[in-house]
């Protein structure tokens, strides 16, 4: 059919090596959260489901979509000029970033009301008594060193440069709470051995 002569899986591989992977390059150098996510190629793409704690409830999340358009000047690509086949790979970049963010960033927010993990802030900046707040209504992991693997605090660059240090009070209160978080983090581990434990053992 016309169409897909010449629709062969050498051409798709040269597509990916020479447009897809470099233009998903760009954009996880033009974005840290974005360069942290695991691209998996998967054949469908499911919805997720995903039952509420204490309620009845289920969050039904559908898959999203991005795009971004690569375009060059063929005849400079014939006469061996590139400049605009690279200008083409930067702007798809940021297409996509500017595509993708927006959408994981809601995907999260949809998530985080659901489950009761934000913090209504009522106009406020951010502050450190605000994160400490939102802090308290997350479970925390510890590693096997007993460390906390605290959730990463993202923040645009502007916010970012005026939040100024943890006051001692503060510092003592995630101390606290971080305590208190580990504390719960291993009743929770003891409960899953003894919950595994055969019976009669």
């Amino acid at each position: 059919m016309p169409g897909e002569l010449f629709d062969l899986p050498e051409y798709r591989r040269a597509v990916d090596r020479f447009v897809r992977d470099p233009i998903n390059a760009l954009a996880n150098t033009k974005d840290p959260v974005l360069a942290q996510l695991q691209r998996v190629r998967v054949e469908v793409l499911p919805r997720t489901r995903m039952s509420l704690p204490d309620t009845e409830q289920v969050l039904d999340t559908a898959p999203f979509q991005t795009e971004s358009t690569f375009t060059f000047d063929a005849g400079d690509a014939l006469d061996g000029d590139f400049d605009t086949i690279l200008a083409g790979l930067d702007e798809a970049a940021n297409q996509l970033v500017h595509s993708v963010m927006p959408q994981i960033f809601d995907q999260i927010s949809r998530v985080s009301d659901a489950v009761g993990n934000t913090i209504d802030a009522q106009g406020q900046g951010f502050s450190w008594d605000l994160w400490l707040q939102g802090l308290a209504t997350v479970e925390i992991p510890f590693d096997d060193d007993g460390n906390p693997r605290l959730p990463q605090l993202i923040l645009n660059p502007q916010t970012a440069a005026a939040i100024p240090e943890m006051t001692p009070a503060q510092h003592a209160a995630l101390g606290e709470l971080i305590e208190n978080k580990r504390e719960e983090w291993d009743a929770r581990r003891r409960h899953r051995r003894l919950s595994r434990r055969p019976r009669g053992a």
